[in-house]
């Protein structure tokens, strides 16, 4: 453990694990604990800021936590969420994923709007009730979940009901290690600021991943939909920003377009504001999965990562995009 965790990381887990392991493993022959647990906080979350292994740690937790078990990110899980509450009740949802396993791990819990965050007032409670065993990590500290959003009024009852469920786990190192590597020396290989050069480099790098094939076009099957993707090459898949993000694109998209092509060129990314909320919405889950799938990226942009984003409102947030970006951008191999 000592090699893969700092200090701060180590006693975290430990924390978690004294408080996980009576609720995993109850004691039945000792009625007293048996209904102690029935009792317990069954709720896990763990927020702070970027990099700082708030994935990880959880990770490792739930690697070794009992099966069944489920893992989601958490923009995929509220999407199927929406699909699936077109078809059924609450209560039969929760009934379908108790029977997937009474464990869940939802990472990256991010609330943009009252329609998600009236969503998770609802789901999370009946997930308590069921006694389904809840991970979550996240940025924010759950006082300021959803701050300042529209109607925020709506959901704020929820909050003192999150404190009361789950065991809040801070972790807020000094250290970004996603940018520590390459902090002193930065060196993004795979990145080019848009100039009259750029898209031909960029075009060029993709020619030379198998320069033995021409590029083809290719339809991405998705759920009764397809998308088109204009040049292919082996596993790798050359995309217009346009295509990839203002286009209405769900993370289960990406997660089938990163399994299909881990290999993701995206050209003619722009700076984010106000004015193209959305797409940037759509670019930060799929920088996600492009991440937890270990996937590979080069990116012909407008800006540096850290500069992308120049929203002045902060509606969403892009610290932990930025932060990934700056790790794909500089790969260590």
């Amino acid at each position: 453990m000592t090699l893969l965790f700092d200090q701060e990381q180590i006693c975290l887990l430990e924390e978690i694990k004294e408080h996980l392991d009576p609720i995993i493993k109850p004691r039945r022959q000792l009625s007293a604990l048996t209904s102690m647990n029935s009792r317990a906080v069954r709720g896990v979350y763990v927020y702070g800021p970027v990099g700082r292994g708030k994935t990880s740690v959880i990770e490792y937790i739930f690697n070794k936590l009992p099966e069944p078990k489920q893992k989601y990110h958490f923009d995929h899980f509220s999407t199927e969420l929406y699909h699936h509450l077109q078809h059924m009740s609450i209560t039969n949802l929760l009934h379908t994923l108790y029977l997937k396993g009474r464990i869940i791990w939802i990472d990256e819990l991010q609330i943009y709007d009252i329609g998600t965050a009236m969503l998770l007032r609802k789901l999370i409670p009946e997930m308590i009730k069921h006694k389904m065993i809840v991970l979550i990590t996240g940025n924010v500290e759950p006082i300021n979940f959803y701050k300042n959003g529209l109607n925020r009024d709506q959901f704020e009852g929820f909050i003192p009901f999150f404190y009361e469920n789950f065991r809040c786990f801070p972790l807020n190192g000094e250290i970004d290690y996603r940018r520590l590597n390459n902090a002193n020396t930065p060196d993004f290989k795979h990145l080019w600021l848009q100039s009259d050069q750029s898209h031909v480099s960029i075009k060029n790098t993709f020619s030379a991943l198998s320069p033995h094939e021409v590029p083809t076009s290719f339809t991405l099957m998705l759920n009764q939909r397809h998308w088109q993707l204009i040049q292919t090459i082996g596993a790798a898949v050359f995309v217009d920003f346009q295509s990839l993000a203002e286009e209405n694109h769900a993370a289960s998209d990406y997660k089938t377009l990163v399994e299909t092509f881990p290999v993701v060129l995206v050209h003619n990314v722009p700076i984010f504001t106000h004015e193209n909320r959305d797409a940037c919405r759509r670019f930060m889950a799929f920088i996600d999965i492009l991440y937890d799938q270990k996937g590979t990226l080069f990116m012909e942009s407008a800006a540096m990562p850290d500069h992308l984003y120049q929203d002045i409102d902060k509606k969403l947030p892009f610290e932990r995009t930025a932060s990934r970006l700056n790790q794909l951008l500089q790969p260590s191999h």
